[in-house]
């Protein structure tokens, strides 16, 4: 698994981490492991501008 890139809002001390897992179970498996706290997850898919 690998955490590809991050967003960051600092004013409103918002974070959003873009990661490469084989599932959502085992990201968050990774997290709970490592006591990592997270508010949610959500399963996204990436679209590239270049492809449409």
């Amino acid at each position: 698994m690998t955490m590809d890139r991050a967003y960051t809002n600092r004013d409103d001390g918002f974070v959003c981490c873009c990661w490469n897992a084989p599932s959502l179970e085992s990201l968050k498996g990774l997290f709970e492991g490592a006591g990592t706290p997270f508010e949610k997850m959500e399963p996204v898919t990436e679209h590239f501008a270049a492809a449409w």
